[in-house]
């Protein structure tokens, strides 16, 4: 059960990101920029718009949120991250109660105010990634002895044969 709600989290999140993408390419190459730039301020996501240079000309109160900031403290600088048109990837974020997480990045060409620009969306995994440490956990420890498990014995097996062998 609870690989299928990380099945399902994940691919609402692979949607989401298809979605904006789609928005994207309707709006960004549309002279409605006004329309884009609503999509882009009242969407759930978080959602930045970097110029070539990487510096953040526009976001929204959710990236901010995610990252700390405020929407007015993050535009005209530049965006920390290393970030490029493609596949997802994920990075450390700190939350505003001053713990730790994981939100997943991606970005996609688009065009702002008639300049090419960088639409980057970020979605808070935190949960996920706690989830699946929890599922690797399981899967080596026994929850209720807490004896090492099967996965966790397989392992350490491996490895001392690998070691007996070594000249």
């Amino acid at each position: 059960a609870a690989l299928g709600a990380l099945a399902t989290a994940r691919d609402a999140g692979a949607a989401a990101v298809r979605s904006a993408r789609d928005v994207t390419i309707d709006f960004g190459r549309d002279s409605r920029a006004t329309d884009f730039a609503a999509v882009v301020t009242r969407n759930a996501y978080g959602m930045l718009i970097l110029d070539d240079d990487h510096t953040v000309i526009h976001v929204n109160p959710a990236a901010a949120g995610l990252l700390s900031n405020t929407v007015e403290g993050l535009v005209g600088s530049r965006f920390e991250h290393s970030v490029t048109a493609g596949a997802p990837v994920e990075l450390e974020i700190d939350h505003l109660d001053g713990t730790h997480g994981v939100a997943e990045m991606q970005a996609v060409e688009t065009v702002w105010n008639d300049r090419p620009a960088l639409l980057v969306s970020l979605h808070d995994v935190s949960a996920r990634v706690r989830a699946q440490q929890r599922l690797a956990d399981e899967a080596m420890h026994d929850r209720l002895t807490a004896v090492a498990g099967r996965e966790l014995f397989v392992d350490r097996l491996q490895h001392a044969l690998d070691e007996a062998r070594r000249p």
